[in-house]
């Protein structure tokens, strides 16, 4: 991999709730220009750092629909265990007020052109889904680099809305001038491979055959799952439980490392209407292409998705697949659980809410879901992670109810989701951000891949129809490292 002059290598992991920053003499300063708009895929494969992509269909405050590519740290906070949202707050408030006082947003030109920074200062990264594997014995292997919760501010930062690109770099006041070389440097980068056109998708890695490894973290055993849905049924039958997810893993040894910028090419070519992201911790980095909204927090404004209840696509007779979802009260029960779940914890916080009281289908390259889009006003000023806080997990990616369904989660999956079905996104220093359900994902470290997928167990629940469903959810991760789904 071709290196970047003056990009830091990954940083070491940080004391929970601690802020990494410079030392109190040397203030963070920002450069920042307009540059040739590209693909920010085309930088990935010559950046280091904690990489970090972020690509959503929906517009910020500013009414601009922005894809990112951040590379490098000029700051992270990490925390975990039953404080972490608290731990959260507190150590991005400090970052966010020392850079209130240490940013100057210095300008530059670039192509004759001057530009005032649009992006608000900002932490972008993840919170893991809340198993007592996750919290009580920390993730382990393969998710050792992933806190409990987990948010860098890119030292580097590349954004494109439309026919405008930024580029931008975070360093101490007392590097400027070398900051100021390696931001000239990137200009020139950017502007040449502005001046080459862009080839298509890197050649598709082969897959070897599947490994053989028998620890917890090999492929879920169709023997096994069945043991799960049969116990989480005997559950809901005995009234412990209404619902319960269910994931079930696949553990796969690619001839070779996936190149990374080909992955979110894929994924953003299929999946346009989704929240393609990349978070790089160490070694590992996670990948998907998200469906589900957690929540979006535009000043006062909120929105939520509910999606649950799903079938796969009929070429030929889609319309009919629509309908039977539709009519499906085995689909039907399991989505309104999630709509329930949303309005209850949002209701209390907001002046308006809308909730639709019926679903409608949503339909992504290989499958249709119900799909409940709530929204409404906040009654108060508010930050995205207080609600994120209330609503994750939903009974989407857990159950219901919440605790009942954790446990049993935590009882019987045999290994740590990690990041999987987490709560993933940004946040910004007013409170502002958007969170995506972390599903259609993978953990990719050197040439291993771990693809996961729920299922939604619910009175009616087939063992084998679930575990097909989960395959029929991993199809977009397989499709985007070139794998057949078979």
């Amino acid at each position: 991999m071709a290196v970047f002059p003056g990009i830091s290598p990954p940083a070491a992991p940080r004391a929970v709730g601690e802020v990494d920053l410079p030392p109190s003499d040397a203030a963070l300063a920002r450069l920042a220009a307009e540059v040739p708009v590209i693909d920010p895929a085309r930088l990935l494969p010559l950046v280091e750092g904690p990489r970090v992509v972020w690509r959503s269909p929906e517009p910020e405050r500013d009414g601009r629909v922005w894809s990112i590519l951040g590379w490098g740290e000029a700051a992270r906070i990490e925390a975990s265990g039953p404080g972490l949202f608290g731990d959260l707050r507190a150590a991005a408030a400090r970052l966010f007020a020392s850079l209130c006082d240490r940013l100057p947003g210095a300008s530059r030109k670039a192509g004759g052109s001057s530009f005032a920074p649009a992006l608000s200062p900002r932490l972008f990264g993840g919170i893991s889904f809340p198993s007592r594997r996750n919290v009580d014995r920390g993730a382990g292997p393969p998710w050792a680099a992933f806190a409990g919760a987990s948010f860098s501010m890119p030292k580097w930062l590349y954004a494109v809305s439309g026919g405008r690109a930024l580029l931008q770099i975070i360093e101490r006041g007392d590097r400027l001038a070398l900051a100021a070389r390696e931001f000239d440097a990137m200009i020139a980068t950017v502007e040449a491979l502005a001046a080459r056109p862009q080839v298509g998708a890197r050649e598709k890695p082969r897959v070897a055959p599947e490994s053989e490894a028998s620890d917890a973290l090999a492929s879920t055993n169709p023997g096994v799952w069945r043991s799960m849905v049969l116990d989480a049924l005997a559950r809901i039958q005995a009234g412990e439980l209404e619902k319960v997810v269910p994931v079930s893993t696949r553990r796969m040894t690619l001839a070779e490392p996936p190149a990374l910028d080909a992955v979110v090419e894929r994924l953003s070519l299929a999946y346009a209407d989704c929240h393609v992201f990349a978070v790089e911790r160490g070694s590992a980095v996670f990948v998907g292409a998200a469906p589900e909204r957690l929540v979006t927090l535009r000043g006062l404004s909120v929105e939520a998705d509910a999606l649950a209840g799903s079938i796969r696509r009929a070429p030929g007779g889609d319309e009919e697949a629509k309908q039977k979802l539709l009519s499906s009260d085995k689909d039907r029960r399991e989505h309104e659980l999630v709509v329930a779940a949303i309005e209850a914890a949002l209701r209390p916080r907001c002046r308006t809410l809308h909730v639709p009281r019926a679903p409608v289908v949503r339909s992504l390259r290989n499958v249709h879901h119900l799909h409940t889009p709530i929204e409404g006003d906040l009654a108060g000023a508010g930050h995205v992670l207080d609600l994120v806080e209330i609503l994750h997990p939903t009974p989407a990616v857990c159950g219901s109810p919440r605790e009942a369904a954790i446990a049993w989660i935590s009882d019987h999956e045999p290994a740590s989701r990690g990041w999987f079905a987490g709560a993933l996104g940004w946040f910004d220093d007013v409170g502002d951000g958007s969170f995506s359900v972390a599903i259609r994902s993978a953990l990719l470290a050197g040439r291993e891949a771990w693809l996961f997928a729920g299922a939604g167990i619910v009175e009616g629940s087939d063992p084998a129809a679930e575990l097909a469903e989960t395959r029929i959810k991993q199809a977009p991760m397989l499709a985007a490292l070139g794998v057949s789904a078979s």
